[in-house]
Formats: structure tokens, C-alpha cells, sequence
């Protein structure tokens, strides 16, 4: 007959090993969740520049409508406001350079709270250090350059908060 050997060195075993399981298995959730995160952040900031090169092919396809306006200058140094006075060129005759203040009106709309719409959200985010706007500028060689800038949570700088500048040229 054969004497069955006691188990009694290796009491608790059996619990370590799940507690090393459920810590492993915990620490892969975690990594799981960081991820999932880490996409969505990245799938923001993605939207974010697509709505960017919309915004600002708007604009190049306005400048290319107004090729007056264009080479007369009235499209050099423009900047996106919250201030901007609505030209109504939709209800009248309008010159070159209104209508090129009436694209930069609605350019801004996209960008810029107006203070009687409180329910609007911007294309493009802002934060306290960096504020999303729009800028076209003439070049020295006579071209356009389409500049948006806005906070971007993805980047990670001293500040916490980036900013993209997209460039897009037109040409007369």
C-alpha cells in the first residue's frame, strides 16, 4: 500500500496564483483603455485638420470667384473676427472688395462665437493660450497663403495645448 504524502507546503499557492492572474489581467485592461483613449484622441484631432483643410479650401475656392477682388487686394491681410459687420452682399450688388469682406465674414462665423448665438460650436477649438483663427495673406511673389490655427489637446507642449498651421497657396 502506498502513503499519500500530506499537501500542507503548499497551502496559499493556488491563491497567489490567481492574484497574479487578476493583476495581470488588470494591467492588460488598463494598456487596453489607454489605447482606446489615446485613438479617440488622435480621431479628434484628425477631424479637427479635416475641418481645417475644409475651412480653408472654402476660402481658396472664394478667392478663386473674386479673381478681381484678388488682384486688386482686397483679399491681403485678412483676418477672422467676431466683429466683422455682415456686408449683405447675398440681397445686393456688391463690389470686389465687399464680397471679399463678405467671405470673410462667413469664414468667420465658422470659426468665432457671435455674442447673440450662445448655442454655437466652432469648427475649429479654442483654449485659453491659443485662439482659433483664420489669416490670408499675400505672399512677396504675389501668391496667397491660407493660415488656420487652433488648440490642439493631441500636441504636447510646455503649455499643455498645441496649435496647427495649415498652409494652402493660391495662385492668381
Amino acid at each position: 500500500m502506498q502513503l499519500r504524502k500530506s499537501r500542507t507546503g503548499q497551502a496559499g499557492v493556488g491563491l497567489i496564483e490567481i492574484l497574479v492572474a487578476v493583476f495581470v489581467l488588470a494591467v492588460g485592461f488598463l494598456a487596453s483603455a489607454r489605447m482606446q483613449v489615446s485613438a479617440m484622441q488622435s480621431s479628434q484631432s484628425a477631424y479637427f485638420e479635416s475641418q481645417a483643410y475644409f475651412m480653408a479650401g472654402d476660402m481658396l475656392a472664394r478667392m478663386r470667384a473674386n479673381v478681381d477682388g484678388v488682384r486688386n487686394g482686397a483679399y491681403d491681410n485678412l483676418s477672422t473676427s467676431s466683429v466683422i459687420a455682415e456686408p449683405q452682399c447675398g440681397n445686393q450688388f456688391c463690389t470686389p472688395t465687399q464680397i471679399s469682406q463678405q467671405d470673410l465674414y462667413d469664414w468667420s462665423r465658422n470659426l468665432v462665437s457671435e455674442l447673440t448665438n450662445s448655442g454655437f460650436t466652432p469648427l475649429l477649438p479654442s483654449s485659453a493660450t491659443t485662439v482659433a483663427e483664420g489669416t490670408v495673406t499675400r505672399l512677396a511673389n504675389g501668391q496667397h497663403s491660407v493660415v488656420l490655427v487652433w488648440a490642439d489637446e493631441q500636441s504636447e507642449d510646455t503649455a499643455g495645448v498645441g496649435s496647427l498651421r495649415l498652409d494652402l497657396i493660391a495662385e492668381q
